[in-house]
């Protein structure tokens, strides 16, 4: 059911003293300097047309299609929002689409790679006047459309919001051990009175690239930056890679299951486009239905030629060499627990039963 944000101001509570004091040590970990790593190559170019859509219009009803690409950290959720632009550049004003103009272009610079807002306009209105078609927000990546500030406690079933970057605690703040079962309960509440706090749900309004990458490479690529690059938190520089892993990947599997179940669901499911992150560094073929996403028509040989200059040589990740046996069968275990049956099967593991 199309939804509306409320006029009133959002209601904010606190959780306890310790969660807090937790995530104000986690509050900044997304800066990272310059002189940490180096930024990569840009080939998208600003385009210097004011955007149609202001930033308090993203999102709601009467200004374009808003769009984002989400994923937890470490998921692809840069190179994807790379990729997006890319996709939307080529396409745009080709044989297949000769509605669509581009509009105005901002790149955010954001080392190791940037970011990017840009808009699709369309060009055959009845009065001959671009007509903003499309907006794409790039900054904002973690997040849980719905699942987030803004919402009462009682919409949330006992779960926390993600925010935008790392999280070291369970979806659940019941300080169980997680469950498929436990997961699913504090997932937050879809009722009409609840929904009526969310951003809209309506497909025509806001949708979603969602990305999910094999989270046995995600918490690889984490240790990496969190120890190599981020800085704030130095208790996790003294853990060894075995130890991160065993203390992170039940979190980060809880909140994979968390998110696919939102976003697959009755209420996100109609707005939301799920796609693999190791499928499309295979093949060319889920850029096709991003593009039909995004409203444009797409070949494949379009697909292609984006794929083949976005597609990753070497990510991140390479779980099976650089943990030992242990240590992956901890790993597949808990994702054979925790993760739907048909995610554990994507990624070539046998569900554990329910």
């Amino acid at each position: 059911m199309p939804s509306r944000r409320m006029n009133h101001p959002a209601r904010f509570h606190s959780r306890n003293a310790k969660i807090l004091a937790r995530q104000s040590v986690l509050r900044d970990q997304a800066n990272i300097t310059a002189e940490a790593v180096p930024e990569e190559a840009d080939s998208i170019k600003p385009v210097a047309i004011p955007f149609k859509q202001k930033p308090d219009e993203f999102g709601e009803r009467g200004h374009g299609l808003s769009l984002v690409a989400l994923g937890e950290p470490k998921s692809g959720t840069t190179w994807l929002g790379r990729m997006v632009p890319s996709l939307a550049i080529e396409l745009c004003g080709s044989e297949n689409n000769p509605w669509c103009q581009l509009g105005g272009v901002e790149v955010f610079p954001h080392p190791p790679a940037p970011s990017y807002e840009f808009e699709l306009l369309n060009i055959s209105t009845p009065t001959g006047r671009p007509r903003l078609f499309l907006h794409f927000q790039g900054r904002i990546k973690h997040i849980i459309p719905g699942m987030d500030l803004g919402i009462p406690l009682k919409c949330r079933n006992g779960g926390r919001l993600h925010k935008e970057g790392f999280m070291d605690l369970q979806p659940c703040d019941s300080g169980e051990s997680p469950t498929r079962e436990r997961l699913e309960s504090c997932l937050w509440n879809t009722t009409k009175r609840c929904v009526n706090y969310m951003t809209s749900t309506d497909p025509a309004v806001r949708r979603s690239i969602v990305l999910f990458r094999d989270p046995r490479d995600v918490v690889i690529s984490e240790y990496k930056m969190r120890t190599q690059v981020f800085h704030r938190d130095p208790w996790i520089a003294s853990l060894s890679l075995e130890e991160f892993v065993q203390f992170k990947f039940e979190v980060l599997v809880s909140w994979l299951h968390q998110r696919y179940m939102w976003h697959t669901g009755d209420l996100m499911g109609p707005s939301s486009h799920v796609e693999f992150y190791d499928e499309l560094q295979r093949s060319p073929v889920g850029f096709i239905g991003i593009a039909r996403l995004m409203g444009l028509e797409c070949s494949e040989d379009q697909a292609y030629k984006v794929w083949k200059a976005h597609k990753q040589a070497s990510p991140n990740g390479g779980f099976a060499t650089r943990v030992g046996e242990e240590t992956i069968q901890f790993m597949n275990a808990t994702m054979a627990r925790l993760l739907p049956p048909s995610v554990v099967i994507q990624w070539g593991l046998t569900p554990t039963e329910i």
